[in-house]
């Protein structure tokens, strides 16, 4: 529990109020936030789905482009669904969706597939 919520707050947390608060108060003086929150939003979830496909591809898990594209539009709507769920609801949603997300992904399917 504790590496979800520190990947939350490092990942998504600080960089999305950083990104809205000085793009929003101090650059466009209190305008369009709501914008520049889904503009960081999808800027941000990017950075996991690069950095994962580079190593999956180098580990050779990833046999052709077309999985390449599925693994990247899977990590990249696993992170960009916390950032919804943290604008609908606040911290809580995106962290309780991060627990379900690793128990999911991490624990019961290795079990069912392995």
């Amino acid at each position: 529990m504790m590496f979800a919520g520190l990947l939350e707050i490092f990942f998504h947390l600080i960089p999305i109020a950083v990104i809205v608060w000085v793009s929003s108060t101090l650059v466009f003086r209190r305008k369009w936030s709501d914008e520049i929150f889904w503009i960081g939003a999808l800027l941000i979830s990017l950075y996991e789905p690069l950095t994962q496909i580079g190593g999956l591809k180098a580990m050779g898990i990833l046999p052709n482009l077309f999985w390449a594209v599925i693994m990247f539009a899977f990590i990249y709507l696993a992170n960009l669904v916390p950032l919804f769920l943290f604008r609908r609801y606040g911290f809580m949603g995106n962290l309780v969706f991060r627990l379900t997300f690793y128990s999911l992904w991490h624990i019961i399917w290795p079990l069912i597939w392995f």
